[in-house]
């Protein structure tokens, strides 16, 4: 098996993304025409990653180098919820170590002292695996934050596998003739999403001008599902199309005044039939814990559709001086 070596991405974006769009664990996210968005922000920052051979795109890394507390510090991802290394299909555990190795050699080549990198959860990929994560804690990284992301299995008719309060909360939404319509209200949705945010003292990640980007730009992966009571919207979710397998709802938001005709409840339904109606496998609701502290009743909500968890987990490895793994017993 031929050697890979790293380098610096200087090739045509799309390329890039059709690497992403096929790969075992490509996601939105790694794509370059989602980073897009960012516009000149971390232009500087950028230093993407690819693994080639000839012409031939192997693996590549979305990537940031960031001046911090006196040091360079890598980032995977930068600007987007999942980065790491992505893969083909027929990745080995011997091309996994490969793939760390020479990335971590890479790096300490340009001076980086630690690598930050959140990959995607497993239900992103098509053949699920921890090669990467194994050879990464091989190399000395410690996994420092597993949060936990809510995800149910989609299908046409997913009333079977909801919990009798979720589709009471459903029957309850159609009864008082709320409805809902995929669109790009952004004037509608974020001043709900704003005002929900604000009630928690938090900022959206995403500003009015970039999620009209995101619609405008990527019209096949992301989508705004609005839920209305006459003329009046109520509650919205911005949904990101992550791949082939998988949905995220990146933002859910209500007007609490409304709340109790169960808007969210039909959004999640509605949204659940519109994945399985265009091939998905899964519908992420995005994390209930924040730092590791669960956030309850985001928690009992999502159970009532028949969610569980699983985890999206933060590495970081020291460069400065390769750890020594721990002896086996």
């Amino acid at each position: 098996m031929a050697e890979l070596t790293p380098g610096r991405y200087e090739g045509d974006s799309g390329a890039w993304d059709a690497f992403v769009e096929e790969a075992d664990n490509g996601t939105l996210f790694h794509r370059l025409s989602f980073l897009d968005y960012h516009g000149e922000r971390f232009a500087a920052q950028a230093n993407h990653v690819a693994w080639t051979k000839g012409d031939a795109l192997h693996a590549l890394m979305p990537l940031g180098l960031f001046e911090e507390e006196g040091g360079l510090v890598a980032r995977s991802p930068f600007g987007a919820s999942y980065g790491g290394i992505v893969t083909r299909r027929d990745l080995s555990f011997h091309r996994a170590r490969e793939l760390v190795g020479s990335l971590v050699t890479y790096l300490r080549e340009l001076g980086v002292r630690k690598l930050i990198v959140t990959p995607p959860p497993k239900l992103c990929f098509e053949h699920p695996h921890d090669y990467l994560e194994f050879h990464l804690l091989k190399e000395g990284a410690a996994c420092v934050v597993s949060e936990l992301t809510s995800y149910i299995p989609v299908q046409e008719d997913p009333l079977p596998g909801f919990r009798h309060a979720a589709v009471k909360a459903i029957r309850k939404a159609r009864a008082n003739g709320v409805r809902v319509e995929t669109n790009d209200a952004v004037d509608d949705f974020y001043p709900i999403l704003k005002a929900n945010r604000d009630a928690l003292g938090v900022v959206p990640t995403h500003s009015a001008e970039e999620i009209r980007w995101l619609l405008k730009h990527l019209p096949d992966d992301i989508k705004l599902f609005m839920a209305y009571k006459d003329d009046v919207a109520i509650a919205g979710s911005l949904v990101f199309r992550v791949n082939r397998r998988a949905i995220l709802d990146f933002y859910w938001a209500h007007l609490s005044e409304y709340q109790a005709l169960r808007p969210v409840s039909l959004l999640v339904y509605e949204i659940t039939r519109w994945a399985a109606r265009n091939g998905h496998r899964w519908f992420d609701f995005g994390t209930h814990t924040l730092r590791m502290i669960p956030q309850e009743g985001s928690t009992r909500f999502k159970e009532t559709f028949g969610a569980v968890g699983a985890f999206r987990s933060t590495y970081e490895l020291e460069l400065s001086a390769r750890a020594s793994a721990p002896a086996a017993r």
